[in-house]
């Protein structure tokens, strides 16, 4: 059961940063990522500090490439579960 509801949190979290990518949020790093106590364990909480900016061009991820670009959602897209249907 945990795995599948892993795959959920892992699917969102993708969604989160292909939406924070669309809306310019370069405010988007770890520790505005966070989980909530559940009835059945964990999830991910409801998305929280959104800083839309028109002034900067990259993430504040910190992964090897913080470039405020689709292909970095891409790139992570399999391991978040963005390519399944």
């Amino acid at each position: 059961m945990a795995v599948h509801y892993t795959k959920i949190y892992l699917y969102q979290l993708g969604h989160r940063i292909v939406f924070n990518i669309a809306i310019s949020n370069t405010d988007d790093h770890l520790r505005n990522n966070g989980f909530i106590l559940k009835e059945k364990g964990r999830g991910l909480s409801p998305a929280y500090d959104l800083n839309p900016s028109i002034e900067k061009y990259e993430l504040s991820l910190n992964v090897d490439d913080n470039v405020l670009d689709f292909e970095l959602a891409q790139s992570v897209g399999e391991f978040l579960h963005l390519n399944e249907n």
